[in-house]
């Protein structure tokens, strides 16, 4: 009985193995891409890293988010590991958005205190937060950015450098 339990446990992580979702019928094949994202000469993480093809006929494009080394890994459709060849712009934005004045406060508790407790939620709802976008501008559009790439076969994409550090503030949106 121990034996085919054991058989049975150890073979289970093997069943899985070349499982993995289908692509989707028209999707072409993809080429694995990662991109190096540096600022200030350091690795910047946690930006996001899109391509967005140039034949605007094409619904293929890819995006990645930057781990603390400030690699991408790109992904079509946010689950199919790269994209499909084609002649790219690339775009890296990185956005911070500052934390509520009211987080790690406790909540008050509405079945005690119901006046606290919708008092606190007005409060919440009408708070405005600061956003900041920390690249350049011009790194963040179509129209602007430096960067493109043809993907094909052997492709190897070069570090992308958004140049220095900035924080520029967001305008808020007119209600």
């Amino acid at each position: 009985m121990k034996r085919i339990f054991l058989f049975f446990v150890t073979s289970i992580p093997f069943a899985f193995i070349g499982c993995s979702e289908k692509l989707p019928h028209d999707m072409p094949q993809l080429y694995l891409l990662t991109f190096t994202v540096i600022q200030d000469g350091k690795p910047l993480d946690k930006a996001v890293v899109e391509l967005i093809r140039k034949d605007a006929q094409s619904k293929w494009g890819g995006t990645g988010l930057c781990n603390t080394f400030g690699k991408a890994e790109i992904y079509t459709q946010g689950k199919y590991k790269g994209v499909p060849a084609g002649i790219y712009s690339i775009i890296v934005t990185k956005h911070f958005t500052e934390p509520s004045k009211y987080e790690g406060q406790p909540i008050p508790n509405p079945a005690t205190d119901l006046t606290a407790y919708e008092n606190w939620m007005r409060a919440l709802d009408s708070e405005e937060l600061t956003s900041y976008n920390l690249v350049e501008l011009k790194y963040g559009s179509v129209d602007t950015t430096p960067f493109s790439i043809e993907v094909g076969k052997g492709v190897k994409p070069q570090p992308l450098d958004v140049g220095k550090a900035v924080r520029l503030k967001i305008p808020k949106e007119k209600k």
